[in-house]
């Protein structure tokens, strides 16, 4: 599974930026905040995509489950979502 770039449109690009890419025990993630008028511009929520490799995406058509792990280092739960969503798209529902 890769980090690939989560912007769809030109407007995003320039939120885009990489984190982790300096923590050799962590892999770098591609990352688009989302940004909240309401709140001053302030990000609510940021964006990652994964693109599977082809052994991935056979064994999710075989039955796979996608696992997920959130360290909160002692802190509370933070509320995730996720959702699958075809190339250059959006997942439904967002």
């Amino acid at each position: 599974m890769n980090s690939i770039s989560p912007v769809l449109t030109e407007a995003d690009v320039q939120h885009e930026h990489v984190i982790a890419l300096d923590q050799k025990e962590c892999l770098p993630l591609i990352v688009l905040p989302v940004i909240a008028e309401c709140l001053q511009g302030s990000p609510i929520a940021t964006v990652v995509r994964f693109e599977f490799t082809a052994k991935e995406r056979q064994k999710i058509a075989n039955g796979a489950d996608l696992v997920l792990m959130e360290l909160t280092f002692g802190g509370p739960f933070t509320p995730i979502s996720i959702a699958l969503a075809m190339p250059n798209s959006i997942p439904e529902g967002w």
